[in-house]
């Protein structure tokens, strides 16, 4: 009935409600942080699609918790590896503006997420643990599109639920997402431009399509390769679109509307929103594009020697140049393997690197088996992951690197695996029945 769901969400929220009490008692200063924790699982269950089945609703709750637990212990007890470097620094440069009040302007790339911290850290007071409380909302809104978007590509409500599971707790993932990192937005944007663009060819609405390639844009604040991706997969989306609607009424005047809008969007982001020292990539592209590849990735080969790759990508002559880009995408992808580990850690890269092999078998299978908009969705799905993944591996030195990068797109190879499991729970009920 449709009044069921209410006593389980009621229980979440009772049970969230508790737990931010709780901690209000043990650390009373951290008061924001823990309104931030139930406000999580607020936003976990506003959903129809999350509320409306109770093994997505548990698996979703079971994901924010163990993110909770993620951000708790990095904050109070230790810190845990993959939370230093980068993650503290996003944190100190934010505390340090907002507790001098020194102003910070909007700007792409890494002033982006320092920006949006040091507004958190003014009107909240600043801590790590609320830093990484943004972090863990972000993330379980992600986990909510995620669920949503395999609804929509019609994936059976026993799939959903084991493959949220399956990305919420993916070692990445969970880390970069409990921490205090950018990749979070970067995902969400991601994610949901992907979701619009999916929603777009079943509605044939243009304006659902336009606002995901705004997701696109937003994504691309937070790391200026990105924005250049967006361009990216703005084409992408578009183009598989415009496929679907050829000879449709008042189709080329929408577009163009569009275009001409999203043109203007893009050009004042890429004219006005300034890209502070470190973050604009633009002026390392001179001398061509293999100098510029390589150039780059002498700039970061030493940031961890211990899973570095063992070749070196070289500008010239150009075949050369290609047969050694190629193997940094095939470290990227696959690496590190199971005979070149050499600590526990290591484990965990490895199992990424197994899932993404039966990501890439289901995906290509489903892309075999899909018709109509289904099969157009995966289509630009694969496109966008592999364009993804080709435009992180030029930049990618070592395994640590390439373990981080590759939760922004991971989830897609989910989608795959999502409608491969589907056609088989179809095929598995329709079978008749064994007689004697």
């Amino acid at each position: 009935s449709k009044r069921e769901p209410v006593p389980r969400v009621l229980f979440v929220l009772s049970c969230a409600a508790l737990a931010a009490v709780i901690g209000l008692a043990l650390a009373p200063t951290e008061w924001p942080a823990w309104v931030l924790m139930f406000l999580s699982f607020v936003a976990a269950v506003l959903s129809p699609t999350v509320r409306g089945s109770r093994a997505i609703l548990v698996s979703i709750v079971l994901v924010v918790v163990v993110h909770h637990v993620v951000s708790i212990v990095n904050a109070f007890a230790v810190t845990l590896p993959g939370a230093q470097l980068d993650a503290a620094w996003f944190h100190t440069g934010a505390m340090r503006r907002s507790l001098s009040g020194m102003p910070i302007a909007f700007g792409i790339g890494t002033h982006a997420y320092q920006y949006v911290l040091v507004q958190l850290y003014s009107v909240a007071g600043g801590s790590l643990f609320l830093g990484q409380e943004l972090s863990v909302f972000i993330a379980t809104i992600t986990c909510v599109a995620f669920v949503i978007l395999l609804r929509h590509m019609q994936v059976t409500q026993t799939a959903c639920a084991v493959l949220v599971l399956v990305l919420g707790l993916m070692p990445s993932f969970l880390l970069y997402t409990s921490i205090t990192m950018r990749e979070g937005f970067q995902v969400l944007f991601f994610l949901t431009g992907c979701l619009l663009f999916c929603r777009a060819l079943y509605s044939e609405t243009v304006w659902v399509l336009a606002l995901g390639w705004l997701m696109f844009v937003a994504m691309g604040l937070f790391h200026q390769i990105l924005l250049m991706y967006a361009i990216f997969a703005i084409a992408v989306t578009g183009s598989l679109y415009l496929s679907t609607r050829i000879g449709a009424r008042n189709l080329l005047g929408k577009t163009l509307l569009v275009g001409v809008g999203l043109g203007l969007v893009l050009w004042f982001v890429w004219s006005w929103i300034p890209a502070y020292e470190g973050n604009d990539y633009t002026r390392i592209v001179h001398g061509g594009l293999p100098e510029s590849i390589v150039r780059y990735r002498e700039g970061i080969a030493g940031t961890d020697p211990r899973s570095a790759y063992s070749f070196d990508v070289v500008a010239a002559p150009l075949w050369k140049f290609v047969t050694t880009m190629a193997q940094s995408y095939v470290h990227y992808m696959f690496g590190p393997y199971p005979f070149a580990v050499s600590s526990s850690l290591d484990f965990v890269a490895v199992a990424e690197s197994v899932l993404r092999m039966v990501g890439l078998v289901a995906t290509f299978y489903a892309l075999k088996r899909a018709r109509n908009r289904t099969r157009l969705a995966l289509i630009g799905l694969v496109i966008l992951y592999f364009g993804m993944t080709i435009l992180w591996s030029s930049g990618t030195t070592n395994y640590g690197q390439a373990f981080r990068h590759h939760m922004l797109s991971t989830w897609i190879l989910l989608v795959g695996v999502g409608v491969v499991w589907t056609w088989f729970q179809q095929r598995k009920q329709q079978r008749p029945p064994l007689t004697e």
